[in-house]
């Protein structure tokens, strides 16, 4: 992007929200935080943070509460269980008043001089920037579950293949508070802005080793992720009516086979093994379906807050 830090940061003094899902983050929140309060100030961003501690105990949350002394416009969110990465983005999303808001990790692997690019990409005009690292430096097994993530996206949202989504981006105020209205209990926060608007972009940004910690996704988190979106897709009602019409076929070939040459009981066998299933995979995909709309209009909340603590000085820091 062409832009200065400077020429950015004075076009219409546009207001930043910084969005962090906090998880056992109690010796880097407050780097990622400081430096991202200079970096911001230093652009002439009138900013705010809203940092959301997923379940992870009272040392990240008071690591928070010390923040939102040292720096104007914190505000902490506890949640009372660990609701996972995409339900703390949304949680963050529903506080944030920004016209810009930076969705960024907690643990330094984003840097915080790297969002002005994804900012200056609004600026511009896209709705959405996410950031496309260079070169990841996640484990293999997150590695293995975002290409398989990325895979599925394309497939289930018509992700054009050659964007990069991940958990470093910059949107719009507007498509930010569009996304907060989802209900979904199972929500996948970039599939729902795929959904809302297809203005996005790339931008090439750096990613950095891990320097405390490991990451907290396990492979059941990083299948839960995985599973949510379907929820953005009929794919998978359509794939249970071409299996069930492709069985059809197969039962008729066995039935017409088994029938030329006399072998019944392997005909009878194989169709019954086909037919119960097709019936398993069918009744899987509804009651998934199902699960999430009982889920929904019973009113149970995605997440609850056990508290929330601001700066004294709340409104936007603009030094």
């Amino acid at each position: 992007m062409g832009a200065s830090i400077d020429q950015v940061g004075t076009q219409d003094a546009r207001s930043v929200s910084v969005v962090i899902p906090c998880y056992k983050s109690a010796a880097t929140i407050g780097d990622v935080v400081h430096g991202m309060d200079s970096v911001l100030s230093e652009g002439g961003f009138p900013h705010e943070f809203v940092l959301v501690n997923d379940g992870s105990g009272s040392e990240t949350f008071q690591a928070i509460r010390v923040l939102c002394g040292e720096v104007d416009a914190v505000r902490g969110i506890d949640l009372t269980r660990n609701a996972g990465q995409h339900l703390a983005v949304l949680t963050g999303l529903r506080r944030v008043r920004g016209d810009i808001v930076v969705v960024m990790d907690d643990d330094m692997q984003t840097r915080p001089d790297q969002s002005i690019p994804l900012i200056e990409a609004v600026c511009q005009g896209v709705d959405v920037a996410f950031a496309d690292y260079e070169r990841s430096r996640e484990n293999c097994l997150r590695r293995v579950a975002s290409r398989l993530s990325a895979y599925s996206s394309c497939l289930l949202t018509k992700r054009p293949r050659e964007l990069r989504v991940n958990s470093f981006y910059a949107l719009k105020g507007s498509i930010a508070r569009e996304v907060a209205s989802y209900g979904c209990p199972n929500t996948n926060v970039q599939a729902t802005i795929l959904k809302i608007t297809r203005n996005v972009a790339n931008v090439r940004v750096a990613h950095h080793k891990r320097s405390v910690g490991s990451s907290g996704y396990t492979f059941s988190k990083l299948l839960h992720v995985w599973t949510s979106l379907f929820n953005y897709s009929n794919f998978p009602s359509t794939l249970s009516a071409r299996i069930a019409v492709a069985l059809a076929l197969l039962a008729v070939l066995l039935i017409v086979s088994g029938a030329a040459f006399s072998n019944g009981f392997a005909v009878v066998s194989g169709v019954v093994s086909a037919c119960t299933s097709l019936i398993l995979i069918c009744v899987a995909m509804v009651a998934l379906h199902v699960y999430q709309i009982l889920y929904t209009v019973s009113g149970i909340p995605q997440t609850t807050v056990r508290e929330e603590v601001t700066s004294e000085k709340m409104e936007m820091s603009h030094e």
